[in-house]
């Protein structure tokens, strides 16, 4: 008797991304929500210049459709140590955009077999976003290995964080009873308190300066996040095997053409 065959082959570890943290809240108005957006190459093909990261953004329904104007979604710039805002582009019920730079081209990196890289995102919201909904973010790596063909989505992540009205602080009962006229003038604050607890661009805030140090602007080739793209990135799911099997051969075969093209760099 022959032997039994395995119940199924073992696959090769499908490429992902993940958000942490993956839930929160956010307050219209208040402060940026910040995100790490985590990509991890587990294939055994290095994915070279080609990688390129794109974010979607919409209320959960039934809520109305973001506009542009509603939310602001920035990214760290490890190589030039700047916030950058993505501009995205609103489809039927989502907002979509590349991680770019100043000039509108999207940032392209390196992403090694077996490594990871680090993104850090900041996302706020205007007042007039109304609350008791969810915000739902999605993060997406893609590879282009030339400008001349069409992106491949190879990972994507979600979070979805609520939208709540902010805190109303309350008051001491302390505090006119121990008010008088002979209150010392060392209790005002000092002129330095306030404005570093406001600045957004801290060291602390700033993710590791490792998170996108390759990252090289290219041009873009049309894709499918343009236009109504939003929806597609919103509602995505994890690439099956086939989608990763092709996206490989396609970071292989783009190798070798990137080898025998060389374009002239923009000024």
């Amino acid at each position: 008797m022959s032997a039994t065959a395995p119940a199924h082959a073992a696959e090769p570890a499908v490429p992902y991304a993940e958000l942490t943290p993956e839930t929160g809240e956010l307050v219209p108005g208040g402060e940026p929500l910040g995100v790490d957006a985590l990509f991890h190459n587990t294939l055994d093909t290095d994915v070279t210049e080609s990688f390129i990261v794109a974010v979607g953004v919409r209320l959960a329904p039934p809520a109305t459709p973001l506009t542009a104007d509603q939310i602001t979604v920035e990214w760290f710039d490890a190589t030039a140590s700047v916030w950058r805002a993505v501009e995205l582009t609103p489809g039927v019920t989502a907002l979509s955009g590349y991680l770019s730079t100043d000039d509108g081209l999207p940032s392209v990196g390196t992403l090694p077999a077996g490594r990871t890289m680090r993104i850090g995102l900041r996302v706020s919201l205007a007042g007039e976003v109304p609350t008791s909904t969810t915000l739902q973010l999605v993060t997406q790596g893609l590879i282009q290995p030339i400008p001349q063909v069409d992106p491949v989505l190879l990972m994507d992540g979600k979070a979805s964080y609520s939208v709540v009205p902010e805190s109303t602080p309350t008051a001491s009962p302390t505090a006119s009873a121990t008010s008088s006229g002979s209150a010392s003038p060392t209790a005002s604050t000092t002129p330095g308190e306030s404005a570093s607890a406001s600045d957004p661009a801290s060291a602390s805030a700033e993710p590791s300066p490792s998170s996108a140090s390759s990252l090289s602007p290219v041009v873009p080739a049309p894709s499918a996040l343009s236009g109504g793209g939003g929806d597609q990135l919103a509602e995505s799911g994890t690439p099956g095997l086939a989608v990763v099997t092709g996206a490989a051969a396609l970071v292989a075969a783009g190798a070798v053409v990137l080898v025998a093209i060389r374009r002239p760099r923009r000024s």
